[in-house]
């Protein structure tokens, strides 16, 4: 008796801290999210047929069960993973996503990150006979002149099974640019504000901004000890918005 074919199909992972970091590149402020689940569904790759809901990580402060934003992102169809970018907690939740794909179940993997700490499950995976898209993007960023993308990454998506996908091709489908009268960004915001900004280049999330808290000024003790208002990001327009997020928080609370 012959048994039925078993159907392999794709899984799409969006690292949301990457993603976000890769819009200034792109020339764009905000992203369309139906047409980027329309792009990496139906553009990238050649199969059609999902393993799931693209899954994307996203901060929870950004990510309450209620807000909008959340909404707006299973509305254009992709799975919330709420982990932070700040402890590399959002790569693991990915990551681990991966190691559990079957490659019996998986003919295609999807990942969209300039992320280079992805590069050994993924080599892992094309071993596997899985074939990997990885898309992100080689425009420079404003504030570095370079874009962002590791040279490792480049160099092994010309290697067999991996494909590298240029998102600044699909500009115009998966982003929109705001009015000169729409809200200001956080680095516009903090501007009218008291901040501090530090920089480590040694920690996973360099860029700390601290506004001032209960103290009624900025103290500069240590986290934990501080009465300070802290936001953590991979780049200061991150860690901006993190800062005001917990501000908007202590005065709703």
């Amino acid at each position: 008796m012959r048994g039925t074919q078993r159907i392999r199909s794709k899984a799409i992972f969006v690292d949301g801290a990457s993603a976000n970091m890769t819009k200034a590149a792109l020339g764009i402020d905000t992203y369309d999210f139906h047409g980027l689940y329309d792009v990496l569904v139906n553009k990238v790759g050649t199969c059609r047929t999902l393993l799931g809901p693209p899954v994307i990580t996203v901060h929870p402060e950004r990510a309450p069960a209620e807000g909008g934003f959340v909404k707006g992102l299973a509305g254009a169809g992709f799975e919330v993973v709420a982990a932070r970018s700040e402890t590399g907690a959002d790569d693991e939740a990915i990551k681990t996503l991966l190691r559990d794909l079957n490659p019996r179940d998986v003919e295609e993997i999807v990942i969209f990150t300039s992320d280079k700490d992805f590069i050994p499950i993924l080599r892992s995976k094309a071993s596997q006979k899985v074939n990997i898209y990885w898309v992100a993007t080689k425009r420079h960023q404003p504030d570095l002149n370079r874009h962002r993308l590791s040279l490792d990454v480049i160099m092994l998506c010309t290697t067999p099974r991996f494909t590298f996908v240029e998102i600044a091709d699909f500009t115009e489908a998966i982003g929109s640019k705001r009015s000169a009268a729409s809200t200001p960004s956080p680095i516009d915001i903090l501007k009218t504000l008291t901040y501090v900004v530090e920089h480590n280049p040694n920690c996973p999330s360099p860029f700390l901004v601290r506004l001032v808290g209960s103290a009624g000024v900025i103290d500069f003790k240590a986290p934990g000890l501080t009465a300070d208002i802290l936001g953590y990001g991979r780049t200061f327009e991150e860690a901006s918005e993190q800062a005001l997020a917990r501000t908007k928080q202590l005065v709703e609370a």
